[in-house]
């Protein structure tokens, strides 16, 4: 049974949905004083602070939010925008850290679309610079995760480009719904660096969240085309499967061990090789990288492992980690915008 169980374990893994599932069940929706408001039950995920969004029916539905109150067992949160319908009583929700859809969202008037060598369509904001940052987006997410970083690059001089995936809907992806694991994602990054070339860049910032991150990653390891590459950023990253797989079977109610088993089994398992979903091996940023890197994490992330990540910074001497405490997988801009923003501009700064 736990063998069959972790075969089911491993395709899921890697075969993404299109529908999400909501976390909570809005307790209540009501005004006051001509606002609206929702109540959710208070846990560690609610607890974030800062405006972030709220998303149901698989972000068909999306609204801004800010927690306002507490009690013993639910959190207020005030509605400051909604893009489409508002939320009801009863909706199966959850909160991310992203603060809109669109670029136009925050305020960028001139952003273009520039179709890569693989078909997929990319966002550029250009401005008369030759320095680019490259945004890349996690699992089961869209370039609207990063565009909330988009104000403090263009304030330093940065032309940008946001990255969909493969996996994206189209048109800016290719509509596939088959993970790889970053084991092959990494040609993404590649053919965005190119472009950039062609574009007359002159330096590389890699921005990777989260599974994007394990994409940049593997570039900086697999790549020939890593020259203009000048400084990394990982926001959340995925450091290794292993940890964090068994950080996953925690939070499903499993040992822990169960985790580990899964992984093993996407390296050991000739059903899954002879089917398609096994791997001769699962990529880690357990490396060495010879660029500066900066990591912003939480080690109470909830969603990837923290286990390896100092093992990850004794490996780069140019490596800098700034730790949220208590924050939450990617969203730790939301909870402290001043500090996350200053990492980020003295790790450019200084390198």
């Amino acid at each position: 049974m736990k063998y069959f169980k972790a075969i089911i374990a491993s395709i899921r893994l890697q075969l993404l949905g299109s529908k999400i599932r909501g976390e909570y069940s809005i307790s209540s929706v009501f005004r006051r004083d001509g606002e609206l408001f929702v109540v959710l039950p208070r846990s560690p995920s609610t607890e974030v602070p800062g405006m972030q969004s709220l998303f149901w029916n698989s972000r068909v539905g999306h609204s801004l939010v800010e927690p306002i109150e507490r009690n013993n067992t639910e959190i207020t949160f005030k509605v400051l925008k909604s893009f489409r319908a508002e939320p009801e009583n009863g909706e199966l929700v959850w909160l991310s850290g992203w603060l809109g859809e669109q670029p136009e969202d925050f305020d960028v008037q001139q952003s273009s679309k520039v179709q890569l060598e693989n078909g997929t369509l990319a966002t550029l904001v250009r401005r008369s610079s030759s320095k680019w940052v490259v945004h890349v987006h996690g699992r089961n997410a869209t370039i609207a995760e990063t565009l909330r970083n988009f104000e403090l690059f263009d304030r330093v001089g940065y032309n940008q480009l946001f990255l969909p995936h493969v996996t994206d809907a189209k048109p800016e992806g290719l509509g596939r719904r088959r993970s790889k694991l970053g084991t092959k994602e990494w040609l993404q990054v590649e053919v965005a660096v190119k472009k950039i070339q062609e574009l007359d860049g002159q330096e590389v910032i890699l921005f990777g969240w989260s599974l994007g991150a394990m994409f940049v990653g593997q570039f900086l390891l697999q790549s020939k085309k890593t020259k203009l590459i000048s400084k990394v950023i990982m926001d959340s990253p995925l450091i290794d499967y292993p940890s964090t797989l068994s950080l996953q079977s925690k939070l499903a109610g499993y040992p822990a061990s169960f985790g580990d088993y899964v992984a093993r089994m996407l390296t050991n398992s000739l059903l899954l090789k002879l089917i398609g979903f096994g791997y001769r091996k699962l990529p880690d940023l357990v490396h060495e990288f010879n660029v500066p890197v900066l990591v912003l994490y939480s080690e109470t992330d909830g969603y990837v492992s923290m286990d390896r990540i100092h093992e990850m910074k004794s490996l780069n001497e140019q490596m800098e980690l700034r730790e949220f405490t208590n924050g939450k997988h990617c969203r730790l801009y939301n909870q402290n915008q001043e500090f996350y923003k200053n990492s980020i501009e003295d790790f450019i700064n200084s390198h």
